[in-house]
């Protein structure tokens, strides 16, 4: 029973041993019905250049040549080919035949599903198909008179078939060629270098994608140095130069960006910079290749500067309907006109933004520091702040040292630490009240601090 058993598995394996090697002998006779052509750098992406049928290579220019070539096994094969230049079909693909370095045919052959060739194997010339070379050649003695074979020699160029007719041919006789077929379709012819040079195993058929290796690697084009103010908004100029446009593309759409210091400046994902504060930083434009060592990276430095405008002082000019006065060397604005409007002056330590006021005032005081009139909070220390009182009141020019600026709009609230003023409270337009309860209050928290000392004192000394 256990033989039975036994014997029943082993005949399903064999049948379904046979079943894989029938199909894969059917799926090798299957004629490939498009070739494909790829581009790229070695570590890098590659990128679709072509997809060509039957048809569309046959437009491009089909040929016919004779090729011969020497087996492993020390057999002649011949045949007659009808195909398509390989030139012309990277021609075709857009590929600049001086750029590349290798190629990869990738195949459904039984036998090599891939083949690497340099380009000076493919297109370095010297390539030669011989005629007559069956008929002074045989397995056991090879060549027998290397000058009449040479005498048939022809120059040929390597060839994708659409139809050939390869067949072997017997020691000492003359080729003769069967009808043509395109089942093998797409094989690489490439020639011999010599009669007897053994190269049958390049001729590998049923190629169904060309894989093409450009020479050297691509590189990122930025300028060295760039200059930025705080404020500005300014995208990274880069671009990427290769042998292939559409990889050039490929490679800009996944450049990444890296800050050395973000609190001075960072870097979004498209190259936008946003500069943070005055410095100097390094901006690292990277790609991660496949291949680690293939990564293409370009180093920029960026020099963040204070701004465009030096010097400062307030200006008084408005733009709009209404119009503006201002100076920066007796530190007094006015303002004339129907409408409130803002510009800029320079001639002091800062750049300042000022405001210009017509026919209208705010309350009691206006006070304007020499800083921009935007919304911001800023702290500083012995700024000095002009005072311009209603209209027709006496304008007063005096310092206020102050500790803390609130400037919002146009308002600009500041806490006093001490007023240096001419005539005194009167001259600012402040009022002055004694508060007594305050000082009341006061007198009682000594009165009770004093008392209560004196009481420990004495209970001090009793304990002694």
């Amino acid at each position: 029973m256990k033989r039975k058993r036994i014997f029943s598995y082993v005949l399903i394996g064999c049948v379904l041993f046979s079943l894989c090697l029938f199909s894969t002998s059917v799926s090798s006779k299957a004629a490939n019905n498009t070739l494909t052509v790829k581009a790229g750098y070695f570590g890098l992406e590659y990128v679709t250049k072509a997809e060509f049928s039957v048809s569309e290579l046959e437009s491009i220019g089909v040929h016919t040549q004779f090729y011969s070539m020497i087996t492993g096994g020390r057999y002649i094969e011949c045949a007659n080919v009808e195909g398509v230049y390989l030139s012309d079909i990277l021609n075709a693909s857009g590929i600049n035949l001086s750029s590349v370095r290798r190629l990869n045919f990738t195949a459904s052959d039984n036998w090599y599903n891939t083949k690497d060739f340099s380009y000076s194997k493919l297109f370095g010339g010297g390539k030669y198909a011989f005629h007559n070379l069956s008929e002074y050649y045989s397995i056991s003695t090879g060549v027998t008179d290397y000058e009449a074979v040479w005498s048939s020699a022809q120059p040929v160029e390597t060839m994708m078939s659409i139809r050939d007719n390869i067949t072997r041919v017997s020691d000492f006789s003359a080729f003769e060629p069967g009808p043509m077929s395109g089942d093998k379709r797409f094989r690489l012819y490439i020639g011999q270098t010599s009669p007897d040079e053994i190269a049958a195993a390049e001729s590998i058929h049923g190629v169904h994608t060309i894989i093409v290796t450009y020479s050297g690697s691509p590189e990122i084009v930025a300028s060295s140095d760039v200059k930025v103010s705080i404020g500005e908004n300014k995208k990274l100029d880069v671009s990427v130069e290769s042998a292939d446009t559409e990889l050039s593309k490929l490679i800009q759409s996944g450049l990444k960006y890296k800050s050395s210091d973000n609190s001075i400046i960072s870097v979004d994902a498209t190259g936008k910079l946003t500069p943070k504060k005055a410095g100097e930083v390094e901006i690292t434009i990277y790609y991660e290749a496949e291949d680690a060592s293939q990564n293409l990276t370009k180093t920029v430095k960026v020099v963040v500067g204070e701004g465009n405008n030096t010097g400062g002082g307030n200006g008084g000019g408005g733009t709009g309907t209404g119009t503006g006065a201002g100076s920066s060397d007796n530190k007094t604005d006015t303002g004339t006109g129907n409408k409130p409007g803002s510009s800029t002056s320079t001639g002091g330590n800062k750049p300042t933004n000022s405001t210009g006021i017509g026919n209208k005032t705010d309350s009691n005081i206006t006070q304007t520091t020499d800083k921009s009139s935007t919304s911001s909070s800023q702290e500083t220390d012995d700024e000095e702040v002009y005072i311009t009182t209603e209209p027709g009141a006496q304008t007063v020019n005096k310092s206020i040292n102050v500790r803390r600026v609130q400037i919002t709009g146009t308002e600009v609230e500041a806490s006093e630490e001490s007023v240096q003023a001419e005539g005194g409270s009167e001259a600012l337009g402040v009022e002055m009240e004694t508060n007594w309860t305050m000082i009341m209050t006061g007198i009682s928290a000594v009165v009770l601090f004093f008392c209560g000392g004196m009481g420990m004192y004495i209970k001090f000394r009793k304990s002694i």
